[in-house]
């Protein structure tokens, strides 16, 4: 089946799929014969083909990371480097910091200060 269109500029005003072999075909076919009338004759296309929706993903809520709690001042030096790394220090400059250092700058005051 042929559609019909009329326009107005670039604006589509009207638009008629009229029955094949119907009275208002003939009629629609020799206007838009007539350029003047503002009717065109618009291939019929079969209609696009519907794309599936893409596949739901289902969200998996993340688990925070436990908080990693702060060694005790008395802790080993081993704890107070890996508590350290985990706080965003680098490995080599833990290790290479002393104890006290380490308490110092990730939990406070190092034994004995304060106290």
């Amino acid at each position: 089946m042929t559609i019909y269109q009329r326009s107005s500029g670039g604006h589509v005003a009207e638009s008629v799929r009229p029955l094949e072999g119907s009275p208002e075909a003939a009629e629609l076919e020799q206007l838009a014969a007539d350029p003047a009338s503002g009717w065109r004759a618009v291939a019929d296309e079969p209609p696009a083909p519907v794309e599936p929706d893409p596949p739901v993903v289902p969200v998996v809520p993340v688990e925070p990371e436990p908080l990693v709690e702060r060694p005790a001042k008395g802790a080993a030096k081993a704890e107070w480097v890996a508590f350290a790394v985990l706080q965003g220090a680098e490995q080599a400059e833990a290790e290479a910091a002393t104890k006290d250092d380490l308490i110092t700058a990730y939990g406070g005051e190092p034994d004995g200060a304060g106290e």
